[in-house]
């Protein structure tokens, strides 16, 4: 873990290239038609070729073809730049842009942050950036940078038609991820191309990434694709690989930013793994910063959800009781409680309202909204994220009936599955809440199909085989979790916890649970398939990720190998004939 408690300098893999805008008199910005953003030097620049400077900034551009300028100069955007003395607000300049309004809350009682380690300077060093709640006309972003960098952001449609826009200026604190930043005004069923604009400190010229893309809500009938990972581990020894991690994501960021690209991916969580290292609550950031780093490159041109994970640390049983003494103070430096902060801090999971469902309780006045439930509607299809973990309020020794969404949870989720009509429905969750049990891992929430049937998850008691979910479950009116899923026509429920892939179909419902995207030798990470509640020669153990191509007829599930990208395992899973 010493690595990790570091701070992390930018590494070629996680760097977005970027191109220098010369300080000359006659310098402007321009769109370039076709997809891409860039900046062309088109005037007196000091010691360098006119013709040789249109090269070096044209080697970054895909298409030069068609141009429309931008009314501003680069003179006068250092000059602004220059005059930003501190953080600033963000203004909603033309109308396309809006911050996230912040919410007073009391401070929880834990340890000062410490101050950063200084970073040398790096003039071309660009702030990290991540995408989240995509709806049909906005999107969000989030920044993080290791300097006092001043940014802005340009965006148009991809091709060009209509006039570029770009954000005010606004300035980052170092270590610090910004407030969020919503681009709004958007049309439907768009892809937009963007770049950032950054300069890291006065004595630096200004700068603009490469081109990244995003989509907005498809139609009904328009085909799309998204992507899915699970169980990182990052920085977890015999568990996180660097090089394997890279070359998956390699292959992801290869595939967001190519046209059409993947949606957004979603992330089946143990990927901040506070719950494994127990970092002190000052230092515990470093676990989300890490992640936000090393996910940037993916989620700068793909937005990302993030489902809870039982090492991630938000769980419930963790969470000292009022009901026993506990004082609200004491509450809000428990450690799961720190986590659901840092994790709204760090990444952008949806709120509640309009486009989206989600979790409404605000529980913890520090952590607001939890966002650890949620779902929306993309194309013909129906997301749905669920959490078992914050509901959960013991330590689960006794029977896999204390695995439990909870009550609310589970009146959400019938309403969501009813009300919302969808051909295609995804159900996004790191373990039953049930699952295997009567091994040497305990009532550990894992397992295959078989295990579905059981507990809150299938109402079955698997000792005597009968219905035990009324007994159990009093007043939970919609039967269990599964006959839930089959009633409403539930397509797929994506899985991780078991570090493996497999595939298998209870009643029309299928399960399929997801390797590591970071480990190459599966065989360190998982002791016995038995163990998990699977058949030995029903599972994978390989490391990759997973794209589901969506069309109005079905989706094609691939998993794709970390290291040569190459097709491991594919199925199909047909739409329903008409919504419900």
């Amino acid at each position: 873990m010493a690595k990790l408690y570091q701070d992390l300098d930018q590494t070629p893999a996680v760097k977005m290239r970027a191109k220098v805008v010369p300080m000359s008199s006659i310098v402007k910005f321009l769109l370039l038609v076709g997809g891409s953003l860039a900046l062309i030097a088109i005037s007196r620049i000091p010691g360098k070729d006119r013709r040789s400077s249109l090269r070096e900034s044209n080697a970054y551009s895909r298409d030069t073809s068609e141009a429309s300028y931008f009314s501003e100069q680069v003179t006068r955007a250092k000059a602004e730049l220059n005059q930003v003395t501190g953080p600033i607000g963000i203004s909603k300049g033309e109308g396309n842009i809006k911050g996230e309004k912040i919410e007073k809350v009391a401070p929880a009682v834990t340890q000062p942050k410490p101050a950063p380690i200084p970073v040398q300077m790096n003039c071309a060093a660009p702030p990290y950036v991540i995408l989240g709640q995509p709806t049909s006309n906005s999107i969000s972003l989030r920044f993080l940078s290791d300097y006092a960098t001043t940014i802005f952001v340009s965006w148009a449609l991809e091709g060009g038609a209509g006039s570029p826009k770009k954000t005010d200026l606004f300035k980052l604190v170092p270590s610090e991820p910004s407030s969020l930043i919503t681009l709004t005004n958007l049309e439907l069923s768009t892809r937009y191309v963007y770049q950032v604009w950054f300069q890291n400190s006065f004595d630096c010229d200004v700068y603009a990434t490469e081109n990244f893309f995003f989509h907005t809500q498809r139609y009904f009938d328009e085909d799309f694709t998204f992507a899915v990972i699970a169980d990182t581990h990052f920085e977890d020894p015999g568990a996180y690989e660097e090089d394997i991690f890279f070359s998956t994501r390699a292959h992801m960021i290869k595939a967001a930013h190519s046209s059409p690209g993947f949606d957004f991916f979603v992330d089946l969580g143990d990927t901040f793994m506070g719950n494994k290292f127990e970092p002190p609550s000052n230092i515990a950031f470093q676990l989300y910063e890490n992640a936000f780093k090393q996910y940037s490159p993916i989620a700068r041109s793909a937005p990302i959800f993030l489902v809870n994970g039982n090492h991630d640390g938000e769980l419930g049983a963790f969470i000292p009781k009022s009901t026993k003494g506990a004082s609200l103070s004491e509450i809000e430096a428990s450690f799961p409680v720190v986590y659901a902060r840092l994790r709204n801090k760090y990444f952008v999971n949806p709120k509640s309202g309009g486009f989206f469902s989600a979790n409404t309780e605000i529980t913890y006045p520090s952590v607001g909204e939890l966002r650890n439930y949620y779902s929306w509607s993309w194309g013909n299809s129906l997301f749905v994220v669920l959490d078992p973990y914050w509901y959960t309020l013991t330590h689960v020794t006794e029977s896999p009936w204390e695995w439990t969404l909870g009550k609310t949870q589970y009146m959400w989720l019938a309403s969501i599955l009813q009300n919302m009509p969808a051909t295609l429905k995804f159900v996004f969750i790191h373990q039953y809440a049930g699952g295997v049990y009567g091994t040497s891992r305990g009532y550990d929430g894992g397992g295959d199909e078989s295990f579905a049937q059981y507990f809150e998850w299938g109402g079955k008691d698997p000792m005597t085989g009968l219905d035990g979910f009324a007994t159990n479950r009093p007043g939970w009116n919609h039967g269990p979790i599964h006959q839930m899923f089959t009633r409403y026509r539930v397509s797929v429920v994506f899985r991780g916890h078991d570090h493996l892939f497999h595939v298998g179909e209870l009643d029309g419902v299928i399960y399929n649970t997801l390797p590591k995207p970071s480990v190459g030798d599966h065989g360190n990470a998982v002791s016995s398939f038995t163990e998990r509640g699977y058949k030995d020669d029903q599972v994978s153990m390989t490391s990759g990720h997973t794209e589901v191509q969506v069309t109005k007829l079905g989706a094609t599930v691939t998993l794709r190998s970390s290291s040569e990208n190459s097709i491991l395992h594919q199925y199909t899973v047909s739409a329903a004939p008409y919504p419900m």
